[in-house]
């Protein structure tokens, strides 16, 4: 079963959000 579109987004947001944090800590 593919993963919707909706579902890869929301994957690719949260690995984005967790760079973005792991950035500004440095």
């Amino acid at each position: 079963v593919l993963p919707n579109q909706k579902q890869v987004d929301y994957a690719n947001f949260k690995v984005s959000g967790k760079s973005l944090l792991a950035m500004a800590e440095q």
